[in-house]
Order: structure tokens, then C-alpha cells, then sequence
């Protein structure tokens, strides 16, 4: 039997094309993507919410690097970056696969400050997480505004222009100190002031305290009213992003409202010709008949600290339980005596009060209780 040579090496051809076939590769060759799904990385901040207090308040923000097995990657490094403030530049996680960057508001209020975490392996590819936190204004943290108390400005000068510290201390719910707020003061009546303020806003120191300066207008005598005002600055309402919730629907809409206030009030008051001090030998007497008496004294004197001889002193009692000799004139010392005795009825019992009255013929009348 004949074979044609020329069908019998196609046949051959064929075999060996059919035998090349059953053994090729069908995998998908790699590609450099593919490594990337060897890596999970995942942020989280320690808080969502810090204060624009240059550093007091700080979020940290924690990554963990890890492998497809979920095995920690140890000795990496975490770049991170803000758009917004400052946080740490880079950090190299821990044997737990963990590295912690913190984030330092600056000052700045923010709704949401992003922050990103990237790392970035020799073959350049990157694995990134995103967390938000919100920087609110250094106000939010204030439970109240104190003023330190002033009192009354004799002014003995009519000529002269009389210059009044004002204090206001910023305190949060502790209560502790906040510095750097600023505090918004002005006068009260502002159709009649009886001075001027130094300036209009000053910034709470380390120790929570703001002062300003009171100038009086030369002779003028009066109540002087200060009020300290902490503004709240706009604030948008509530916000979602990436899943974090920041509620801030609390907040005012309009700008310039104030959320904390106290009001300081003191006096301008003249010189007072004289003085008078009021004064008794006991606190207690006995429904007697008047064998127990309580002697009330009143001593007055001058701008100069003189006695005033004969000046005709007005005794009276608030109740009616006892009687007082009056009126009673001061002797050489100043000194007006006067006796309080009871009624001699038992029925009669209590408290009261004695009052002392010098009417000076150009001053007017000066008082005082005992």
C-alpha cells in the first residue's frame, strides 16, 4: 500500500498542533493592581469633635495595616495629611500593625477637616482611609462669664477723669479658666454714659481673664453699667460625610449672637461730708421695765476725720416693742447716746432694728442701721 507523503505530514502537523493545545497555560498573568488587595487599611480618630484652642484639645487618629490574612504589617510607614490644621507627617506602625498620627487644630475653626492616611509600598502602590473632624469655635467650651466685683468710685475731684479696671473671667463646667476667647464689652446705658471703654473686645488671658479699662467723664456721678458678651460665630447645620455624624443643628443661624453674658454695675458716687458710725453696748435687753437697757451711740465726724460737735442726731426703732430717746445732740467727742428700753409688757417681744439720722443742712441726710 501506497501512503501520500503529502497528506501524511499534514496529518502529523495536525497531531502535534492538538498536543500543544492539551498543555497550554490558561492562568491570567499578573498585573501590578493585584497587589494592592494584599493590604487592608483602615482610620479611625479617637474623637469628632475638638476646639479651635491652639493644641489643648487634639484628635488622634489611629491606623491599622494589615495583610490579606489579616496579619498585622509591623514596621511601615503611615504618611498622613490634612486639608486643614496640622497632624503628624508620618508614623511607622507598631508589631500590632498600628500607627497613631495627631491632629492639632491650629487655631482654625473647621466644619469638617479631612484627613488622609496613605500607605504606599516599594512597588509604589497605595492603600488610603479618610476620617473627618470638625473644629468648633473655643466659645463652645464656656459655661460661664464672671465679672470680678468694683466698688463705688468716690469721686473727690470734680475736675478729674477717674480710671476703673473691669475684669471679666471665662470659666468652663469644672469650673476651670479658657483662655483665648474673646470678650465683647460695652456700657450699658449708651444714650447716657457716665465714661468710655478702653476698647470693645480683649482676649482672655491664661487665667480666663479679659479687662478693659472704665474712663469716667470729670464730675459726674452716677451707675455705671458693663456688659461682657461671649458671640457665637455661624455654624452650619447637621452633616454627613463618609458616614461621620457631626450634629450641629444646635447652633444659631445668625451671626453675632451672643450665648454667654453678666453685667457689672457700680456707683460714681461724692464724697460724703461726714461719717457716722453706729454701735451698742449689748444686742439683748429684758421685758423689765426698763432695768435692762441697751445704749446705741452714734459717732460722727468730718471729711477730716474731726468730730462734729452738736449735730442733732435722729434715733428710731423698725418696731414697736421698746422706745428710743431722740433726737440726741453729739457732744465734744462726736458722740450722741441714746437708750433703748422696753415697754414693760410681755407681749411685747422680738427684733428690731435701730436706725441713726443726721440731716447735715447742704449734704442731705446720712444714715446708718445697727
Amino acid at each position: 500500500m501506497k501512503f501520500n507523503k503529502k497528506y501524511l505530514w499534514i496529518a502529523v502537523a495536525a497531531l502535534g498542533m492538538f498536543i500543544g493545545l492539551t498543555h497550554c497555560d490558561y492562568r491570567t498573568p499578573s498585573t501590578p493592581d493585584d497587589n494592592m488587595v494584599s493590604y487592608r487599611l483602615s482610620a479611625e480618630a479617637d474623637r469628632d469633635t475638638i476646639y479651635a484652642d491652639n493644641g489643648k484639645s487634639v484628635a488622634r487618629v489611629q491606623v491599622s495595616l494589615r495583610n490579606v490574612e489579616q496579619e498585622p504589617l509591623a514596621n511601615e510607614t503611615i504618611n498622613f495629611s490634612a486639608n486643614s490644621g496640622l497632624i503628624t507627617s508620618s508614623a511607622v506602625t507598631n508589631s500590632s500593625g498600628l500607627a497613631t498620627g495627631t491632629f492639632d487644630d491650629k487655631g482654625d475653626v473647621q466644619d469638617s477637616v479631612q484627613i488622609v492616611a496613605r500607605f504606599t509600598d516599594e512597588d509604589e502602590n497605595t492603600k488610603r482611609d479618610t476620617v473627618y473632624v470638625t473644629v468648633l469655635p473655643i466659645s463652645e467650651l464656656v459655661e460661664n462669664i464672671r465679672f470680678t466685683e468694683v466698688g463705688d468710685v468716690v469721686v473727690n475731684n470734680p475736675t478729674q477723669s477717674y480710671a476703673v479696671p473691669i475684669t471679666a473671667q471665662i470659666l468652663d463646667n469644672a469650673p476651670s479658666p479658657i483662655g483665648n476667647v474673646p470678650v465683647h464689652f460695652e456700657l450699658v446705658n449708651k444714650d447716657d454714659p457716665l465714661g468710655t471703654l478702653s476698647t470693645g473686645v480683649d482676649t482672655s488671658d491664661g487665667n480666663g481673664r479679659a479687662t478693659i479699662t472704665f474712663s469716667s467723664y470729670p464730675g459726674v456721678l452716677g451707675t455705671v453699667g458693663i456688659a461682657a458678651n461671649i458671640i457665637r460665630e455661624d455654624a452650619e447645620s447637621a452633616m454627613s460625610k463618609q458616614g461621620a455624624q457631626f450634629d450641629l443643628s444646635g447652633f444659631p443661624k445668625a451671626a453675632n449672637t451672643i450665648v454667654f453674658t453678666d453685667t457689672l454695675r457700680f456707683e460714681l458716687v461724692s464724697p460724703d461730708p461726714y461719717t457716722m458710725v453706729l454701735v451698742t453696748d449689748r444686742d439683748t435687753i429684758f421685758v423689765d421695765g426698763g432695768q435692762t437697757v441697751a445704749r446705741i451711740q452714734a459717732a460722727v465726724k468730718d471729711a477730716n476725720n474731726q468730730p462734729v460737735r452738736n449735730a442733732s442726731i435722729q434715733f428710731s426703732s423698725t418696731q414697736d416693742i421698746g422706745v428710743i430717746n431722740s433726737p440726741v445732740k453729739t457732744d465734744s467727742s462726736g458722740v450722741a447716746t441714746a437708750t433703748f428700753r422696753d415697754f414693760g409688757d410681755p407681749d411685747l417681744t422680738g427684733t428690731t432694728t435701730i436706725q441713726a439720722t443726721y440731716i447735715h443742712q447742704y449734704n442731705g441726710e446720712l444714715d446708718r442701721k445697727s
